[in-house]
């Protein structure tokens, strides 16, 4: 019969520049730290920058850092654009395979819009958005950043802008969420499932389910 092998996982979520842990199967050995989970060699992070002061004045909003590590942006107004860009990075030791998902709460689509360097990029997140994970069948190496759509490793933003639109809407929240959720699972002795002779997105997937088994994610909170 053949033997199972033990795999490590990482889980990280992010909403401004924080990122928590979750509780992982496999391995008990889990070493936490803001912005990484790691277990074994397996460590995935994700950050973003703090808005400056002068985009802070440009967009009429503040930005400051909250309890829990990560961004407060207060006075968002219909037509506020505010500066958030979440980059996902692979910083572990053993290769792996990586998969993630942002999750909107708070607002209705019709009232947001998301830009990367000048590009409406709203359609390509609201399918992460829709509850799917985006699972890479390449395998990321130390270093390796995790892009959307592209099959490069070089660093680049999910995003770069958030664009409130709406009118009375936004009047009537008083909490909008936007979270960046990763995970990381090594890619050496991944199961094959299907038993193909080769490893795709089934057998990560499979993978996953079995190794990440929660979440205990924190917020940023945008305010009025």
């Amino acid at each position: 019969m053949k033997k199972k092998a033990a795999l490590t996982a990482a889980a990280v979520a992010l909403v401004g520049t924080l990122a928590v842990g979750g509780t992982l199967a496999w391995f008990t050995d889990t070493e936490t730290a803001t912005n990484v989970v790691t277990t074994g060699n397996v460590n995935v992070k994700i950050t973003e920058n703090m808005p400056t002061e002068e985009q802070q004045n440009a967009g009429k909003y503040t930005a400051t850092e909250n309890a829990d590590e990560g961004i407060t942006y207060e006075g968002i107004e219909p037509g506020t654009v505010i500066q958030k860009d979440p980059v996902i990075q692979y910083i572990g030791v053993s290769k792996a395979y990586v998969r993630y998902k942002v999750v909107v709460e708070g607002i209705d689509w019709e009232n947001v819009e998301f830009w990367r360097d000048d590009v409406n990029v709203t359609e390509d997140i609201k399918g992460l958005v829709a509850g799917d994970w985006q699972y890479s069948i390449q395998i990321y190496e130390t270093g390796d950043f995790v892009t959307h759509g592209d099959t490069v490793k070089d660093v680049q933003e999910l995003f770069t802008e958030v664009k409130f639109k709406g009118g009375n809407e936004l009047a009537d929240k008083q909490d909008i969420n936007i979270t960046i959720k990763a995970d990381a699972i090594q890619a050496d002795n991944l199961p094959d499932v299907n038993n193909d002779g080769e490893i795709d997105v089934d057998d990560i997937k499979a993978a996953f389910d079995e190794g990440v088994a929660s979440y205990e994610d924190d917020k940023t909170v945008y305010e009025q």
